[in-house]
């Protein structure tokens, strides 16, 4: 599984000013803390399904371990009444943390409560947080002149937490977006405050920062497809690079003008998408042949205007996107080689201000409030976190929701809550 993120330009630390890339804004330089539960935002529940279902919710184990909560059960011996069998033991599914609503739902660091499980915190603290990314078992961060990582599992703290990269005394002095791909990572880095680089290392860690792109506008989304990473620089437009896992990457190479493309960027092995642009205005979905070296002439593959996000799944295509002159959000989707009728998965009179897919289950932040339901029935969708304070970032693993949450002035934390 590959987590791609939104790219997002570093700000210098001793420059400390906010450098926005598609409308999201990154501050500078951080000291980290973790803790466990955090009792904020708890969602409205579902009903406990007993039988290992609950609305609303995609499968998967739990990432915490053996339960701890349940005593271990006799095959042979039935459980209470109020009890179910999850593996070798016997749980309550309303307020075991580790099987909430279902077996082997767990609940991270938070607390179950009526097979509802609580937002959990899961790092805290952090000052100058730009942005984070995940894979199967760690959490990758950037704040300030430090790439780092922590476990899923926990805890978040102490010798836990690893440094990949260090970009003090580097004569780079901030970093930013972040993203894992497979093996490796590839993370912004500032230089002198001016000029924007793209680096790629090992997740294990940086033994040498390699510079692989550089832009004075900094890179305004990211995709990758096997070992070729896109980029789009607003100076030039879409790029690439082949990247290998040990950190080695081409150079840099042109592949369409900016005087028609734009971000978001997504990309197969076959083509690589992007938005479409006449003027300064997004217009719809183009896309290029990855075959060719450098293309002139996109072909269009939806028209829509001003997308903010696109995801391509197999051969659906699924765009986020104002809602028009009556304003709020629209989540729709289409098949990919024929998107003139496009169909709503959600729309709104509220903004959403963020969104993202995970398989086939959409999740979206509108007025505070975490939800989400599965693309092909969102009449009821299920609320997953209430009152969260000024959210951003949505990204999904087989467990968690996680986003970033304001906490303080420049201090913000990473929660996540069971899906």
């Amino acid at each position: 599984m590959r987590y791609i993120r939104w790219m997002r330009t570093p700000t210098p630390a001793r420059a400390r000013r906010s450098v926005t890339a598609l409308s999201v804004s990154t501050i500078t330089v951080a000291l980290i803390a973790c803790v466990g539960d955090d009792p904020v935002g708890l969602a409205p529940g579902s009903p406990v399904d007993s039988s290992g279902e609950s609305p609303g919710t995609a499968d998967g184990g739990s990432d915490a371990g053996v339960s701890t909560d349940g005593e271990t059960a006799d095959a042979t011996v039935p459980c209470a009444p109020n009890e179910t069998r999850c593996g070798d033991v016997c749980v309550d599914l309303s307020s075991s943390s580790d099987h909430c609503a279902r077996c082997n739902r767990s609940c991270g660091g938070a607390k179950c409560e009526l097979g509802v499980c609580g937002v959990d915190t899961f790092a805290t603290g952090l000052t100058g947080l730009n942005a984070f990314a995940l894979d199967e078992t760690h959490v990758y961060f950037t704040l300030g002149n430090f790439v780092r990582r922590c476990p899923k599992a926990g805890p978040c703290a102490g010798a836990a937490v690893q440094t990949l990269a260090d970009f003090t005394g580097q004569n780079d002095d901030g970093t930013g977006a972040i993203m894992v791909a497979g093996s490796r990572i590839i993370f912004v880095g500032a230089v002198n405050g001016s000029t924007i680089r793209l680096y790629n290392c090992p997740v294990t860690g940086c033994d040498q920062l390699k510079g692989f792109a550089s832009s004075r506008a900094g890179f305004a989304d990211i995709a990758i497809a096997g070992e070729q990473v896109y980029f789009y620089n607003p100076m030039s437009g879409v790029q690439s690079s082949t990247c290998s896992a040990n950190g080695d990457c081409t150079e840099t190479a042109n592949r369409a003008s900016n005087t028609f493309t734009d971000a978001p960027l997504a990309a197969t092995a076959i083509h690589y998408y992007f938005a479409k642009k006449n003027g300064s205005s997004r217009v719809g979905i183009a896309r290029c042949p990855a075959s060719e070296n450098s293309c002139t002439t996109a072909e269009d593959v939806a028209s829509v205007e001003n997308v903010q996000k696109f995801w391509i799944r197999d051969d659906l295509l699924v765009i986020f996107w104002p809602g028009g002159q009556g304003g709020g959000s629209r989540v729709g989707r289409c098949s990919l080689e024929d998107c003139k009728t496009i169909t709503d998965v959600r729309r709104s009179t509220l903004t959403f201000t963020d969104a993202t897919l995970e398989g086939d289950h959409l999740f979206w932040i509108e007025e505070g409030d975490l939800k989400t339901c599965p693309i092909t029935s969102c009449a009821a969708p299920t609320t997953l976190a209430s009152g969260l304070n000024e959210p951003r970032d949505l990204q999904v693993d087989e467990q968690f929701v996680y986003w970033i949450e304001k906490s303080g002035p420049e201090v913000s934390t990473i929660r996540r809550v069971a899906r």
